[in-house]
């Protein structure tokens, strides 16, 4: 019983971070106030109030409209705060005896449902989150072994994985005749290679790239989307930061046995 109570109050502060992460998805690109400006309603202006911020309950209570203005609000803003909610439980429940991963594997989704989501509207991922991240996971990793060898370790595979995705990139821009890949996926690169280390970088990696080439044929097949017009490839790559971290070296030690 103690277990599930726990496992209901970490989803309330999931529900809370996903809360905060709309306000990032829809502030930072649009280069807004992040910190002192109060939450407000993206149709009308207006100032929300407590009875509208609750997470979750206010989004079904309001029927997924605005207090005020009455103009719909996105399911996005509902669905992020369940999956975050819905995140933290599960972490809870499965990895509540290595604190340090657990907190680090929220912090690695809640950054990736904001990257995945600015970067589908805007093309773009944001410094503040994807280098941010990538110093909260130093950090973590020096606080979990106190060593600055391991820390040094993760930097190496962070800077490994950033220049070769650099060297790609490059690569392709010359072969492309245009800009093949952002900035920002070459700094999430190497905020993988911080947060996965050898060998689950390698299955990060892998894992992007197959997940990015399914979304260009899909953009390109169903979305009709042009060979010159940008395909967002940052959802693919955090998408296969979020496996390997879990699961990576399971996978990897399937692959040589097989």
């Amino acid at each position: 019983m103690a277990q599930w109570y726990a496992c209901a109050v970490v989803a309330v502060f999931g529900a809370l971070v996903g809360s905060y992460i709309n306000m990032l998805v829809y502030r930072l690109p649009r280069e807004l106030d992040t910190v002192r400006r109060r939450s407000f309603c993206p149709h009308c202006q207006h100032v929300l109030g407590v009875v509208d911020l609750v997470p979750l309950l206010s989004y079904l209570w309001f029927r997924g409209r605005c207090h005020y203005c009455q103009q719909a609000i996105g399911l996005r803003y509902f669905l992020v705060e369940f999956f975050l909610a819905l995140s933290a439980s599960w972490l809870w429940y499965e990895y509540s005896g290595r604190k340090n991963f657990m907190i680090l594997g929220f912090v690695l989704l809640a950054v990736g449902v904001a990257l995945i989501l600015i970067d589908f509207e805007f093309q773009i991922l944001p410094d503040s989150l994807t280098l941010g991240f990538l110093a909260f996971t130093l950090f973590m990793i020096f606080m979990r072994g106190y060593t600055v060898s391991s820390t040094l370790e993760r930097t190496a595979v962070g800077l490994t994985s950033g220049a070769f995705m650099f060297a790609l990139a490059w690569t392709a821009s010359k072969i492309l005749k245009q800009e093949a890949m952002g900035g920002g996926d070459i700094k999430w690169a190497a905020a993988m290679g911080a947060v996965l280390g050898f060998p689950r970088i390698v299955v990060g990696l892998f894992l992007g790239f197959l997940m990015g080439s399914l979304i260009a044929i899909f953009a390109l097949a169903v979305l009709k989307k042009g060979r010159r017009d940008a395909i967002p490839f940052g959802p693919a790559l955090v998408l296969g930061t979020w496996v390997a971290y879990f699961w990576g070296q399971n996978l990897w030690d399937w692959y040589w046995r097989f």
